[in-house]
């Protein structure tokens, strides 16, 4: 008997439960065997045993990661030596970290399923890179004459025409490749088979060199030695217990099972059925040769993925039941049986900051392209920012400080909080230590009329103020009004006083925009800027112009408590705020500073104005 555990039906039944994994990850959902069947099981793939999500996504991490000067998003870091799809033409040099990459991500998935790793690392191959040279211009593992270049020589051409290789892709950077191979198969929106034999041969079991080359836009790969022991009976990807959602492309991505032929033989494709259900919803799908919804290639079964994806992913547990196998040992009918738990990796792998975004830019009028009055404008800019992950996660942190003003370069700069971000997401490349956004002088001749109004801009305390702001751009519904106050430090604050939406009427070209402050008091004195821009492009994360009203006027209110220092530190903050909240619950002896409306009260209504004050 085969050292590697093998259940009869009759005790499978009462022993059933898949518990490589994790012990959340149950058989539960799996129906019985047949009587005679000898049934191989999760439990049979000891190399998967007890892994959590974090183990997973700790190894996915570790391969991304793996080339120290690799980045998928900077091609400038593949190459060693650059290569050229034009004339001079040159097949190029990848780096050895663009190999240790693809290397490091091959065997994540190989872990993954539970194969043993490669045992040796890519090197560089004149072959190969010729090879993937020569493939940007007839995409095909062999190519014809007739699509050489006429100014290529025919000694590079024929280097890498007839190179050895096995798998091939085009249009990916060199790690994504490797994703990319493993998600073959079957295309769900075509409904058409493609091929599954990349992945068959990265992933055989046997397998221990595979040498890989990249070139213009094309990476190919040829399996060198196969020197490795199999070592479990079966293999499937996606693979058996947590399955990062995100490394299957549920489109594309056909399900398959690498048999073992030292366990389990395939006589006939025709006497194996695949059943495959989902846990949470009972949902099934039975896979036969019949119905040409499953195929034998390359010693794997290999069957139509699920159709019940989310935007192209799976979430939730599937069982999968295969039957019609033999037992190599016993000649006896054998099933496979395992469950797949989708997860989103994301939430737990490392990534690496790419980029900060903040979807605006300003235009500013020719009056207003001076220092001190972009200083004021720095302080309507906002106070977060979204940085953007090399995984494509998109997290909102803090900027450090008050943002300042670039005039050699045009821009308002300031850095984002790197202890915002999450521990697992780190910033190599420093890009958060400067985050810009633009400003322009306006040129559009509407655009020189958006302005702001204070009428009257003199008034005594509990006067009513209006404040007008005419706006000419017909692609901006949303107008603000900020109240801006200058900090110690010569930088400025400001807080929000008017917040509009409202879109044109068709044929209107310009829109008057009245915001009254009903009864003036001290604290309404200062400066004021306008801006407007379009709501939808802000919250749709597209890049917004922002159009900043051509003036700042200021309203001066005489009379009334100036309000709002109450403990008498030279600031208004927090302190303040607590010392008001006791006036107003009693706790407090009365304090005319802390009337900051200068009605003779201290209520809810200075509590509003000092909050903003405080905002400031």
């Amino acid at each position: 008997m085969n050292a590697l555990k093998k259940i009869k039906a009759g005790l499978f039944a009462a022993v059933i439960g898949i518990t490589g994994c994790a012990a959340s990850i149950s058989g539960a959902g799996i129906s019985a065997s047949s009587a005679d069947a000898v049934v191989y099981d999760q439990q049979d793939l000891p190399a998967l045993e007890g892994r959590t999500m974090q183990e997973v996504a700790d190894q996915y991490s570790a391969a991304l990661y793996a080339g120290e000067t690799y980045n998928n998003a900077d091609p400038s870091t593949w190459y060693a030596v650059p290569a050229s799809t034009s004339s001079p033409y040159a097949a190029g040099e990848i780096t050895a970290d663009t190999h240790k990459s693809m290397v490091a991500m091959t065997n994540f998935f190989r872990w993954l399923m539970g194969n043993n790793a490669l045992t040796q690392e890519s090197v560089h191959s004149d072959a190969l890179q010729a090879g993937a040279l020569v493939r940007n211009f007839q995409f095909d593992h062999s190519v014809n004459p007739t699509s050489k270049p006429a100014d290529m020589s025919d000694a590079l051409w024929e280097s890498g025409a007839g190179c050895s290789h096995n798998i091939l892709a085009m249009g990916y950077s060199p790690q994504i490749a490797v994703m990319g191979w493993m998600n073959e198969g079957y295309s769900l929106i075509d409904e058409t088979w493609t091929t599954i034999g990349h992945r068959a041969i990265m992933m055989e079991m046997e397998l221990s060199s595979l040498q890989y080359g990249y070139s213009g836009d094309v990476a190919i790969g040829d399996a060198a030695e196969r020197l490795n022991r199999r070592t479990q009976p079966f293999a499937a990807f996606p693979a058996p217990g947590y399955m990062p959602s995100e490394l299957v492309n549920s489109r594309t991505c056909a399900w398959s099972v690498d048999l073992n032929t030292d366990n389990i033989e395939l006589y006939d494709e025709y006497d194996v059925t695949v059943t495959i259900t989902n846990r949470e919803t009972g949902a099934q799908w039975i896979r036969t040769a019949d119905d040409e919804s499953l195929r034998s290639s390359y010693g794997c079964v290999v069957f139509i993925q699920p159709d019940d994806h989310v935007e192209g992913r799976y979430s939730g547990t599937y069982d999968i039941v295969i039957t019609g196998l033999v037992d190599t040992e016993t000649s006896s009918d054998a099933e496979i049986r395992y469950s797949v738990s989708f997860f989103n990796v994301e939430d737990y792998a490392a990534a690496r900051v790419r980029k900060v975004l903040t979807f605006r830019e300003y235009a500013i009028a020719p009056d207003m392209m001076n220092e001190e009055s972009l200083t004021k404008v720095a302080s309507i800019l906002p106070e977060e920012v979204i940085v953007e992950t090399d995984n494509g996660q998109n997290l909102t942190v803090s900027v450090t400080g008050p943002w300042q003003v670039d005039m050699a370069n045009s821009c308002f700069v300031n850095s984002a909080d790197v202890s915002d971000l999450p521990s697992r997401i780190s910033d190599p490349e420093h890009i958060m230590s400067r985050v810009t956004i633009p400003f322009f002088e306006k040129t559009d001749y509407t655009a020189l009329y958006d302005t702001i109004d204070i009428l009257p801009n003199v008034v005594e305390a509990g006067e009513s103020v209006t404040m007008t702001m005419y706006r000419t751009n017909i692609n901006t519904d949303r107008v603000q009004v900020y109240k801006i106050r200058e900090n110690a430090d010569g930088s400025y604050s400001s807080s929000t006083r008017f917040d509009s939406f409202e879109v044109y009427p068709e044929g209107i070209t310009d829109v008057w925009i009245d915001f009254t402050i009903e009864q003036a008091a001290a604290m309404d004195s200062g400066e004021y800027i306008s801006a407007y821009q379009n709501q939808s492009w802000i919250d749709g994360f597209y890049t917004s112009t922002i159009f900043v009203g051509n003036s700042i006027p200021t309203l001066t209110v005489n009379g009334g408590a100036s309000g709002g220092d109450i403990d008498g530190d030279g600031t208004i903050g927090l302190d303040d705020l607590v010392i008001m909240t006791k006036i107003i619950m009693g706790d407090s002896p009365m304090n005319e500073v802390a009337d900051c409306n200068g009605d003779g009260r201290v209520n809810v209504f200075d509590m509003s104005f000092l909050k903003e004050l405080v905002q400031c």
